[in-house]
């Protein structure tokens, strides 16, 4: 299972006892919390992308053959700029 041992702060629970019964019900609420919180940042993503989704289709509306171009132009430009950014964090 990839999620041995990996258990983010956030999901450390004090449970006081020592007891196999405790200790198992550690590991269960830490699995939970950790799946739990994967499905709500899945949610969020899917959320933004959706809304993503719509605002691209707003403006290919409201710019009509024209918004191509521009795409094609934010995209050579974001290109660019990470390129640039790439270069400078592998040539430290």
């Amino acid at each position: 299972m990839f999620m041995q041992k990996v258990n983010p702060e956030f999901c450390q629970n004090q449970i006081p006892s020592h007891s196999p019964a405790a200790k198992a019900t550690i590991v269960k609420t830490q699995t939970i919390r950790v799946r739990e919180e994967i499905k709500f940042l899945y949610m969020k993503k899917q959320q933004l992308n959706k809304k993503l989704y719509y605002l691209h289709l707003n403006i290919a509306d409201t710019w009509g053959n024209s918004w191509c171009y521009i795409q094609d132009t934010i995209k050579t430009k974001l290109n660019k700029l990470i390129g640039e950014k790439y270069e400078r964090l592998v040539s430290r």
